[in-house]
């Protein structure tokens, strides 16, 4: 149990409900029910009871929520005396991640490694999913972190942390007019207008990359010539080939084009954000495990 479960044992006693906790909270009804049924089969007694359509605290659960206030002034307190100090325990527990589909290939090598290697304690439960999951699924409270690419212009309601910065990149056969522009330090660089009734393979809307760009042409009033959209990397790399058409790709750097193909970087305002990112629930409060890999270890791999 940590200052999360007592904190949603108060929004309980406060709403009188789950759905009306779960509001409060800004979670799912799903998550505060399903952490009421651990919570109360760890203290071993009910916490409330039901009067009507109503919750109403039991002897015991009254009792627990004069302890649970105090520890939470005192964890408050705490942090605010103690944050600074540079290396916090992160002790025994769980850290939860969700981490976008194939996303390890735009991570540092070694990033998760370095952290259970400091923290041998710390069971590290990390689960692939698409990027609107992942920030489906933090906002929820069902994980504690979650790391996608994105761009901060899509993460309103996340504290964010930037791990890689990588910008805006498309692979283009050899031959493409694209591959003919000339290098600038190894670099071949054009810009959002480049994109104007260009043959494109993308990823799926719920990737970021092809969201972020997309709503950039429509702005600046470039309309790519999207002539598929697949979730499968061979298959848009099958398409590319087939109709000659570019697409989306990670920084040269991370991941070398496939063969028969070049790397572009696309500039315009705000590419050079682009990147993957960590994620976390704004203003919430969070588990120590999730705490240190937060304050210590984003730090130390992202630099």
């Amino acid at each position: 149990m940590d200052i999360r479960d007592m904190q949603i044992v108060m929004a309980v006693a406060a709403a009188k409900s789950y759905n009306k906790a779960a509001d409060m909270l800004g979670v799912t009804h799903q998550s505060v029910s399903k952490a009421m049924g651990r919570i109360n089969r760890q203290v071993r007694k009910p916490l409330f009871r039901r009067e009507g359509a109503r919750l109403v605290a039991t002897d015991f659960g009254l009792e627990f929520l004069r302890d649970a206030a105090g520890l939470e002034q005192a964890f408050a307190e705490f942090e605010r005396r103690y944050a600074v100090l540079p290396h916090r325990a992160a002790g025994e527990g769980e850290l939860s991640v969700a981490l976008v589909t194939g996303g390890n290939a735009g991570l540092p090598e070694g990033f998760f490694e370095a952290y259970t290697v400091a923290h041998p304690g710390v069971a590290l439960v990390i689960e692939e999913m698409n990027s609107d999951r992942v920030l489906s699924a933090v906002k929820a409270g069902e994980f504690d972190v979650g790391v996608l690419g994105t761009h901060p212009s899509l993460l309103a309601g996340f504290e964010s942390k930037a791990i890689v910065r990588m910008g805006v990149w498309l692979t283009v056969p050899e031959g493409h007019p694209l591959a003919r522009v000339p290098l600038e330090r190894g670099i071949r660089h054009v810009g959002l207008g480049a994109l104007d009734g260009l043959p494109m393979v993308t990823a799926g809307a719920t990737n970021h990359l092809p969201r972020f760009v997309m709503g950039e042409c429509r702005r600046a009033g470039v309309a790519p010539n999207v002539i598929a959209t697949a979730t499968d990397g061979e298959f848009m790399k099958s398409l590319s080939r087939q109709h000659g058409a570019v697409c989306f790709a990670f920084d040269p750097r991370i991941r070398k084009p496939p063969e028969g193909c070049i790397a572009v970087r696309v500039d315009f305002p705000g590419s050079d954000e682009f990147g993957t990112y960590a994620v976390r629930r704004a203003g919430a409060s969070h588990a120590s495990a999730a705490q240190v890999f937060w304050d210590e270890q984003l730090p130390m791999i992202g630099e």
